[in-house]
């Protein structure tokens, strides 16, 4: 079937194989019929694109889902996840680098950089033990939708545990990271100058910052405290881009509210790359396989159930990060204050001094016109669907 086909016809095959759903064309109408808040995390709202940038939406069940990206052609599966703001989620990236930008970059190895970094903060900061015999590369599902124009991949922090509170959070804690290992980079101890602190809420004009601090910094093999990366690994984020601009090898704009982004096995409207599991990263976690049984079903079920990112009802003992009023904390599944996340020791390293809640006026005018001048590093504040 076309790309070109009706509204209508995607709709028809959909109800063929989950004839009860219901059919939102707007996203706040299902949201207001949605069920009580505690039944809320057993559903998972569905966006359907029948035309480019035209979408209705779909609230369903694991295993609804599960049929629909089992049972529709490649080209009727352009389905994403809604990331709903009342859910808590997964950690998640989008790493996109364009084939033409990429010829000074090692994309392997920029994607094992970015899952040790986080993995090893994340389990420090929570107390689990990320120095353990299993691999830091089993906490993460990579999925690779890539051509030959673009290196495309979504990773997903599978923790069984670990969620955060809101897409918001997220952007937060990436911020929070990037500048731990930023401003140990830049210091004197390796090299002769400060990144300016910025009031957090210019986070992503602070990152871009960075990203442009960082270009000009002669990055050497020290090793960075309460990490096991080096200020070279840390180098391997960025990619050059053709107008000699510098820029993260992830999206920093996949973190907005009711966030959109793209299921397991689906493709993009019009766009033959399906999302799928790559062999450069073998998705093993907690899976066995047995030679005398057909698991293909079973193996669909396995990679959906890791991939999504609001889904959690299949795990137990979950702990949410939330950031509420300039206070990381931990609670539990009903939302129970647990601790204070800032008052312990890892966490409260990465932490600088006057980041979150206290403007240098000064600071923040040369940040202003740094950036004002800075014409090749523009960022949209459009959302971006990947």
């Amino acid at each position: 079937m076309s790309a070109s086909q009706t509204e209508s016809q995607r709709m028809h095959h959909i109800h063929q194989i989950v004839p009860s759903v219901k059919v939102y064309y707007k996203l706040n109408q299902l949201l207001i019929s949605m069920p009580t808040k505690d039944n809320q995390q057993d559903l998972i709202i569905v966006a359907v694109e029948y035309s480019n940038q035209k979408r209705y939406f779909l609230s369903l069940t694991f295993d609804e889902l599960s049929k629909l990206l089992y049972y529709l052609e490649p080209c009727q599966r352009t389905l994403y996840e809604v990331l709903c703001q009342k859910k808590s989620n997964k950690l998640y990236f989008d790493f996109g680098v364009y084939i033409k930008n990429s010829f000074n970059l090692d994309v392997q190895e920029s994607l094992l950089i970015l899952q040790n970094l986080f993995h090893n903060v994340i389990a420090n900061c929570v107390n689990q033990d990320s120095n353990n015999s299993t691999s830091f590369t089993d906490h993460f599902l990579v999925l690779s939708a890539s051509t030959e124009l673009k290196h495309s991949y979504h990773l997903i922090y599978t923790n069984t545990s670990v969620r955060f509170e809101s897409q918001e959070t997220i952007s937060h804690i990436i911020m929070v990271i990037l500048q731990h290992y930023a401003h140990f980079i830049v210091t004197p101890s390796c090299q002769q100058q400060f990144p300016p602190l910025v009031n957090i809420n210019h986070q992503n004009d602070y990152l871009v910052y960075l990203q442009t601090t960082l270009s000009q910094t002669n990055f050497c093999n020290c090793a960075i405290p309460k990490t096991n990366i080096t200020c070279s690994n840390f180098e391997k984020l960025f990619y050059k881009n053709q107008d000699g601009s510098h820029q993260w090898v992830f999206d920093l704009h996949v973190y907005s509210k009711n966030q959109q982004f793209r299921l397991y096995k689906s493709t993009k409207f019009g766009i033959n790359n399906t999302l799928l599991p790559t062999s450069d990263f073998n998705f093993k976690r907690n899976y066995s396989h047995d030679e005398t049984i057909n698991y293909n079903n079973i193996y669909h079920n396995y990679i959906l159930n890791h991939s999504l990112i609001s889904y959690s009802s299949n795990y137990k003992d979950i702990i949410i990060i939330p950031y509420n009023q300039n206070l990381w904390s931990i609670s539990n599944e009903n939302k129970n204050y647990m601790i204070d996340l800032s008052s312990t020791d890892h966490f409260n390293s990465l932490i600088l001094p006057n980041t979150c809640n206290y403007i240098d006026l000064r600071i923040q005018l040369e940040f202003d016109n740094y950036y004002s001048s800075i014409v090749n590093i523009r960022i949209s504040t459009k959302q971006n669907i990947p």
